[in-house]
């Protein structure tokens, strides 16, 4: 399946980085739908996926670092709007749209994973600062950073 929307919190490329409360490395972004996608994921399954915090309605990807058996993941595919290989210094700003390539999976009872594929950046909004920060770092106002 591919669909396209903002991107926040894009750490895709280069060395994974660590996950939610530090559980594991991965590499992962917050993509951001309209209402037509929206509606398109609810369709095939995917409506417990998509989260709202407040500042828009989104899915996350994730790739974790190493596979259940512990050998290692490759990074997400990368691509700029040509198909060309993503620079991996060029880190993706918030508010850039991309265009995500991902597999749905069932696993139990009739749930679903959206697992990304590759990833297109259609439209390039550079990243400033530093290192990224961590949700943790930012606990409460993160979502009015990415929000702007």
């Amino acid at each position: 399946m591919l669909i396209q929307g903002i991107s926040k919190w894009a750490k895709v490329t280069g060395e994974p980085v660590w996950g939610y409360q530090n559980a594991h490395k991965e590499w992962s972004i917050d993509l951001y739908l309209n209402e037509e996608t929206v509606h398109k994921l609810e369709t095939e399954g995917l409506g417990e996926k998509i989260k709202d915090k407040g500042n828009g309605q989104y899915i996350t990807f994730k790739r974790k670092e190493l596979k259940h058996d512990g050998s290692p993941n490759q990074p997400i595919r990368v691509v700029d709007h040509h198909g060309e290989p993503w620079n991996p210094k060029v880190k993706i700003g918030n508010g850039s749209t991309v265009n995500v390539n991902f597999a749905i999976n069932e696993y139990g009872k009739g749930l679903k994973s959206a697992n990304i594929l590759s990833m297109q950046v259609w439209n390039l909004v550079g990243f400033e600062g530093g290192e990224f920060p961590t949700r943790e770092d930012n606990e409460g106002d993160w979502a009015k950073e990415v929000a702007e």
